[in-house]
């Protein structure tokens, strides 16, 4: 399942999307609800389990959904930071 290990705002927490296909190139989209949208490219490619891990830090409380493309395969996942 893909998701954060933690949701508190303000800390950084360790984040992962899975089942996209190995080796692929990577772009994360971040979209901090209510807040700014903004295009990550520099993450390695997808490793050989098919996941992609991220560091991330909400600047505040707020839901951010998160959308991984590589390979043609999109991932998206929501987490609410509190």
């Amino acid at each position: 399942m893909s998701g954060c290990l933690s949701n508190r705002a303000r800390s950084t927490t360790d984040c992962v999307a899975r089942h996209l296909p190995p080796g692929a190139g990577v772009t994360e989209t971040v979209n901090e609800v209510g807040m700014r949208t903004f295009v990550v490219n520099w993450l390695p490619p997808v490793d050989v389990n098919g996941n992609v891990p991220f560091p991330y830090n909400r600047p505040g409380a707020g839901k951010t959904i998160f959308t991984t493309s590589a390979g043609g395969v999109t991932v998206t996942f929501e987490v609410d930071f509190v």
